[in-house]
């Protein structure tokens, strides 16, 4: 998996530090600065997973977590995340 690049890694960095203040709307706002081809980066699924999760949106929040498991299966938070 080829890592995210300035600008978008940057956006990736400010969604995690909004979330850290649980603004996740902010959060969620801040990834959809990313280049969209870049959106279903797995870092930034697992950042969009953490966002639904807190703003309680569960369907979505599966969703999010079937994309990293079959993107990256050999990563535990995907499965994780689904288990959640």
């Amino acid at each position: 998996m080829k890592p995210l690049e300035p600008p978008d890694s940057l956006h990736l960095q400010a969604a995690q530090g909004w979330c850290e203040l649980h603004a996740f709307a902010e959060a969620d706002a801040e990834l959809d600065h990313i280049t969209a081809s870049l959106r279903a980066h797995p870092k930034v699924l697992e950042v969009r997973w953490q966002i639904y999760a807190n703003l309680e949106k569960w369907a979505g929040a599966l969703d999010i977590a079937n994309a990293i498991v079959k993107l990256v299966p050999d990563w535990p938070s995907g499965w994780i995340c689904r288990a959640s």
